[in-house]
């Protein structure tokens, strides 16, 4: 319930005060809330509360979307007001009395379309060192691990390290700047794992891994050279046509004019699936492990019969024609 949260952060803010001071001390705090006439059980816990905090930085809210005014001093009691807007706006009264330098005591007044919240809260001094900040800090810390663990696996994937320009800016988890080391340690891992032809050839078919390996400083030219120069050598065409386009596309430049009949005719039937993809007027590849023919298989289309004398009578007119050729029709 956001009635829940608002009221809870400005007595949270009047208890630990804003978190503006390098060392604090802690303090026992009470809070007890009701809901329209209906109490809830009173919590306890121990905060840490900056040193020689002013009432008004005590009752700040740190909700981005409520606004503290109207702050006034007498005595030893500060009141204040407070209005939150959007979706689930609300409005509401606070004070804070300090009875003493080691106790104080407070209430909080909140109303909304959801109806009528009281807090009353107090607090007492217990002692002992603290940093204000150290909520803050952790909720950094947490963050920025999150964003290294996502940058990990981004690169262990082999995306482009950086943000993806059409989702939002808080998907920007600084992958190509802060979390670099993160995300080649993940580019790292999936070098690692490329173990065979048939690892790399997942690899190769990342489109932009040679960038992730180029921005990381791995080299993905000798790796790629590494696999397609045992490709080339044992005759695998089909992982040369998968997965080593520079070595493919210069071999498809025989391929020009020779169809799957005239490769067969060559003793060259292997070089059918690189002349499938990258060669000019390429044939229909064979799938890797076919028991058809390589040269069957390679075979272009036959073209259509030529049509007889009764296939163009059975067309009518138009068909007429064109049997007798007459001029002028």
């Amino acid at each position: 319930m956001r009635m829940l949260r608002l009221v809870g952060a400005v007595a949270m803010a009047a208890v630990a005060g804003a978190a503006v001071a390098a060392t604090g001390e802690y303090w026992q705090v009470k809070q007890k809330m009701s809901i329209e006439g209906m109490s809830m059980p009173a919590m306890e816990n121990r905060v840490c509360k900056p040193l020689n905090a002013a009432p008004e930085d005590m009752a700040a809210t740190d909700d981005k979307n409520c606004r503290m005014t109207d702050f006034q001093t007498r005595g030893n009691k500060t009141s204040y007001r407070f209005e939150c807007t959007g979706k689930d706006a609300a409005s509401g009264s606070g004070e804070f009395e300090q009875l003493s330098p080691d106790a104080y005591r407070g209430r909080n007044v909140m109303r909304s379309a959801e109806g009528e919240m009281v807090m009353e809260f107090e607090g007492r001094k217990v002692g002992g060192a603290c940093d204000p900040e150290e909520p803050m800090k952790k909720m950094q810390a947490q963050a920025a691990q999150a964003q290294a663990q996502q940058c990990r696996a981004q690169g262990e994937s082999l995306a482009p390290p950086e943000r993806n320009p059409q989702l939002p800016p808080e998907f920007d988890f600084r992958c190509d700047s802060a979390n670099k080391a993160a995300y080649c340690e993940g580019v790292k891992a999936k070098q690692g794992s490329i173990a065979d032809r048939d690892d790399f050839r997942s690899v190769a078919g990342t489109a932009g891994w040679r960038r992730s390996f180029e921005f990381c400083g791995f080299d993905a030219a000798g790796l790629e050279k590494r696999f397609c120069d045992e490709a080339l050598a044992e005759k695998d065409y089909y992982f040369v046509a998968e997965a080593c386009e520079t070595e493919a596309r210069r071999i498809a430049a025989t391929c020009a004019g020779r169809d799957g009949t005239s490769l067969a005719a060559a003793g060259q039937s292997d070089l059918l699936p690189i002349c499938a993809k990258y060669g000019p007027g390429a044939a229909v590849m064979v799938e890797q492990g076919s028991s058809a023919d390589p040269a069957a298989a390679g075979q272009q289309a036959a073209p259509p019969a030529k049509e007889s004398a009764f296939d163009k009578l059975k067309k009518g007119t138009k068909g007429l024609k064109d049997l007798m050729k007459i001029p002028g029709t």
